[in-house]
């Protein structure tokens, strides 16, 4: 596969390190001198520190990590991790491949640059898009329940059926939606409920944020077009090289040319709504104490934990078999995609199985087997990109890269046309 990172090694290792901290430095300095609360600014003071000390109501590292990588993904990571995989490496590598030797060989080296090309896809781009691949298509054939990990799944059936006995009068998706979150809110919560700073009406703003991501994606797939995907991601292209250049200049510089799409739009308010998510339990856990290295987790019980008194239950939060630990972004996304995928088809799967039980069983059913045979596809998928991967170095007697130097019929003795020209 070569050297895919594309490290130039000839470059001093310390001259980088040196080039680095002073731009981080200049960068830093320049974030602190322009804030207008004296509280945010950053610690200056030793310059030659190994450590970057921050004051005031600055957001810690781990707050600073999380937003980056809500950025990334706002701007389409894996689209551009493959665009990058593509024109940086599968493209370069395979027209070099198919020049090879052009001129011993009085043609264009086809035969390496097939191979090269096959072998640089199946090792790169291939790898990345199957899973992707296999997602899509079982969220297409049954639905976005198949987006949720199989413990999750089990688990908010299982509370589902929690909501239905505990209100039997919820019938409409709206309704059934409500009592699902609030339902999570209250397990999620327990712990957090004999603290004097918890507060209980905090439920409201966890609905509303929600809703907001809801409707955000719902918009998204009704009143987007194809067009506006691929303006989104031509824009997202063309961003990184000018935003890479203007900032020579001007470190601060920020590319503006992806706010005037519509898909930008649209995804920035749920990245917006999911930071705030994040934020109001991260808050409400630094607030009673809860989780303090990790103020970004909660904890769900197992269905099993569910059926103990209220005391075992508190205690069944530090238990790893009764419990389950989930990131507040993962699990926003899990409920999402389960209110989609499920609640919201309830009220008309009701009318054809005639009770509640049978419809969430049988859109459950779905779900489960939906994201089980994903799984299995791309796991074959990918196995028979691996069994095929030796196969290719064998399509040839020798390695197509040294065609034009070496006689193809004398392999073993490596005779060169050169040697046959001169006459040894």
């Amino acid at each position: 596969m070569g050297n895919r990172l594309g490290i130039n090694s000839a470059f001093p290792r310390e001259e980088f390190i040196k080039q680095t901290d002073n731009k981080a430095y200049n960068n830093i300095k320049a974030v602190a001198i322009n804030s207008s609360d004296a509280s945010d600014k950053i610690d200056l003071s030793s310059k030659s520190s190994n450590t970057v000390k921050f004051t005031g109501n600055s957001q810690t590292l781990a707050d600073g990590f999380s937003r980056t990588m809500e950025k990334i993904e706002l701007g389409g990571f894996m689209t551009e991790f493959l665009l990058v995989d593509f024109f940086g490496m599968m493209i370069p590598r395979t027209y070099q491949a198919f020049m090879r030797n052009k001129e011993e060989l009085g043609d264009y080296n086809y035969k390496a640059g097939t191979e090269e090309a096959i072998r640089e896809f199946l090792t790169g781009p291939s790898m990345t898009l199957l899973p992707m691949v296999g997602l899509f298509a079982a969220k297409k054939l049954y639905g976005s329940g198949t987006q949720i990990g199989m413990d999750t799944l089990n688990k908010f059936a299982h509370t589902m059926e929690n909501v239905h006995s505990t209100k039997p009068a919820a019938k409409t998706s709206q309704d059934l939606r409500e009592a699902f979150y609030k339902n999570i809110f209250d397990e999620i919560t327990i712990p957090h409920r004999n603290h004097s700073n918890f507060d209980a009406n905090k439920f409201n703003e966890f609905k509303e944020h929600l809703v907001k991501i809801e409707d955000a994606q719902h918009r998204l797939a009704t009143k987007t077009t194809y067009l506006d995907k691929l303006d989104y991601g031509f824009k997202t292209l063309i961003s990184k090289p000018i935003q890479l250049v203007k900032r020579m200049s001007d470190p601060l510089y920020e590319y503006n040319g992806l706010t005037s799409t519509k898909y930008y739009k649209e995804n920035k308010l749920i990245s917006e709504e999911k930071g705030k998510l994040v934020e109001l339990f991260s808050n409400m856990n630094k607030a009673c104490g809860i989780s303090p290295e990790n103020s970004h987790k909660i904890k769900l019980l197992t269905p099993e934990a569910t059926k103990l008194s209220p005391e075992e239950m508190k205690k069944a939060f530090s238990d790893k078999k009764l419990s389950m630990s989930k990131n507040i972004n993962d699990l926003t996304t899990d409920l999402i995609n389960y209110t989609k995928g499920i609640i919201n088809k309830v009220p008309a799967k009701m009318s054809k199985e005639g009770t509640f039980e049978g419809a969430l069983s049988s859109l459950q059913s779905k779900a489960q087997g939906g994201r089980k045979l994903s799984i299995a596809s791309t796991i074959v998928a990918i196995s028979a990109i691996l069994y095929f991967i030796p196969v290719l170095y064998k399509r040839n007697k020798q390695f197509p890269g040294i065609d034009g130097l070496v006689d193809e019929k004398t392999p073993a003795h490596a005779t060169t046309l050169s040697d046959k020209q001169e006459g040894r």
